[in-house]
């Protein structure tokens, strides 16, 4: 059988996506998605519809958490 070996291994982790759909919003606020969505639709939490789906920018939303 191979020896064990021990080394080092560098983890960097993937990059976030700038666009969020209602579902990564959702897992980001940890949230239901229906609340993400009700929120989108009221006007209070910043968002884009397209087409039937709705949009988020990562930027805006931590924004708007952060009360700015």
């Amino acid at each position: 059988e191979p020896e064990l070996v021990v080394g080092r291994h560098a983890f960097r982790p993937a990059e976030q996506p700038e666009v969020l759909d209602a579902a990564q919003v959702a897992e980001l606020l940890q949230v239901a998605e229906d609340d993400v969505v009700a929120l989108a639709d009221a006007g209070e939490l910043p968002a884009r519809r397209i087409g039937d789906a709705w949009r988020f920018s990562r930027a805006a939303v931590l924004a708007w958490l952060g009360g700015d």
